[in-house]
């Protein structure tokens, strides 16, 4: 990432952490969130995680990460059982080219960020990242260097592998570490898991040394695998 390791491979990590403890099959996790406290360096970390509550249809869990007798982040988890109800949404996934129609981002916008070695990024449309664009939103296809179907976990990891959404607007990188990860699990998408899916990333605000910003991940047959919604710090 921009200081450490990938905030989105820490909350990666934590949730499988969270789940485990949990060890409840029949409730599959809904809402996580992780406060990124420092920099994660390479080397080994513990992932202590205690379940808070447990009930029938919702279990809730905590998490923090240990690093050099420091805490590296803290983290929550929502668990929840199926149940019958209403279903409805707003969302629709962008109208664009599919990833075999797309060409692979070969100029990494941040060269320190290395994560990005392990994730092929095709952009889906316009703007790319530090176009100075109006626009402050990025479409990427991305898929694991591995090529292995996306399960929750590695859509964690993807869901912070893009380029901010503002760095459309931008001419020159600036680095902008994660502070918080936010993600919102909706009902599993249907159908076969691919390891593709398409990132729509949108700034909402920027000010005051501090960037929030909104994410959604669909699959190529246009199924909603996640939301979420992160908090930056702008670094000098």
């Amino acid at each position: 990432g921009f200081l450490g390791a990938s905030g989105g491979y820490v909350a990666a990590l934590t949730l499988r952490a969270l789940r485990a403890a949990v060890d409840e099959p029949a409730q599959a996790a809904r809402s996580f969130t992780v406060q990124l406290l420092r920099p994660a360096r390479p080397g080994t970390v513990s992932i202590p995680a205690t379940v808070e509550r447990r009930g029938r249809s919702t279990t809730v869990a905590a998490a923090r990460v240990l690093q050099d007798d420091s805490t590296v982040a803290l983290a929550q988890g929502t668990f929840g059982a199926s149940s019958p109800s209403m279903a409805r949404s707003d969302l629709a996934m962008p109208d664009v080219p599919g990833p075999d129609d797309c060409a692979p981002l070969v100029d990494q916008p941040v060269p320190e960020a290395s994560m990005s070695t392990h994730i092929e990024r095709r952009p889906a449309r316009g703007p790319l990242p530090l176009a100075g664009a109006g626009t402050a939103e990025i479409l990427v296809w991305m898929r694991l260097g591995e090529d292995r179907p996306v399960d929750l976990l590695s859509a964690v990891l993807l869901a912070d592998a893009a380029v901010p959404g503002i760095y459309a607007t931008l001419r020159e990188a600036v680095r902008i570490p994660s502070v918080e990860i936010a993600v919102h699990v909706p009902p599993p998408p249907a159908g076969t898991p691919q390891p593709w899916v398409l990132g729509v990333f949108r700034n909402l605000v920027a000010g005051d040394g501090h960037v929030i910003e909104d994410g959604e991940l669909w699959t190529p047959d246009g199924e909603l695998v996640l939301l979420t919604r992160q908090l930056r710090r702008v670094l000098p």
